[in-house]
């Protein structure tokens, strides 16, 4: 009786709530924006602008003043690039879409022994 009265619901009623991470990131001269060490591409006419980045359900969506401009699934590793060449068609010139969208090379990663042991005067080997 006294559910009916307040008109109580349990709590399985209610409509999950959904999560959401929003965050602002500036697009850099190459089309891409940075989350979570994966980096994203937007359309180039975006380029030094400031964009919102939102996570929700396994994508990756951008928006620029309120309005969508960019969809990716979230990437599953990190360290990667991820580029829908649509994004790069119509530059011209300078702006070269090939050069910009040319993979970044390799960086040899090196333990900080090794810059430890150039500071003393040590050599690099290999």
């Amino acid at each position: 009786m006294r559910f009916q009265r307040e008109n109580l619901r349990p709590f399985t009623s209610r409509p999950p709530y959904v999560l959401q991470v929003w965050q602002t990131r500036r697009v850099a001269t190459d089309c891409l924006v940075s989350y979570a060490s994966i980096r994203y591409s937007v359309p180039w006419r975006y380029v030094h602008q400031t964009v919102e980045l939102q996570e929700q359900g396994g994508l990756i969506s951008i928006y620029h003043q309120g309005v969508l401009i960019a969809t990716h699934r979230k990437a599953e590793g990190k360290y990667q690039v991820i580029m829908d060449m649509e994004h790069y068609r119509g530059l011209t010139g300078k702006h070269d879409a090939k050069r910009i969208a040319a993979p970044l090379p390799e960086v040899e990663v090196r333990s900080l022994d090794v810059y430890a042991s150039l500071a003393e005067g040590g050599a690099l080997i290999g």
